[in-house]
């Protein structure tokens, strides 16, 4: 668990990592990959993370994704 924890958070620091994370949350059909997705972008803590989050959190058709989503958005630090 702890090398799939330190990869997902280097995804943060490569071209595509965030990306691909954003597509799952907004494209996928399985609400347990937006969830985790989400989870992910929140770690990442940047304003390109916020931004997807922030709309996920409002317009989801699944109300636990909205619900990680929010959840992803009150754990990032503050801007």
């Amino acid at each position: 668990r702890s090398i799939v924890t330190e990869t997902l958070l280097a995804l943060r620091n490569t071209r595509n990592g965030y990306h691909e994370l954003a597509g799952i949350l907004k494209q996928s059909n399985f609400p347990d990959f937006r969830r985790k997705a989400a989870y992910w972008l929140g770690k990442f803590e940047t304003d390109a993370a916020r931004t997807v989050l922030a709309e996920v959190a409002a317009a989801d058709r699944d109300a636990t994704v909205q619900r990680a989503a929010q959840e992803a958005l009150a754990a990032m630090k503050p801007q």
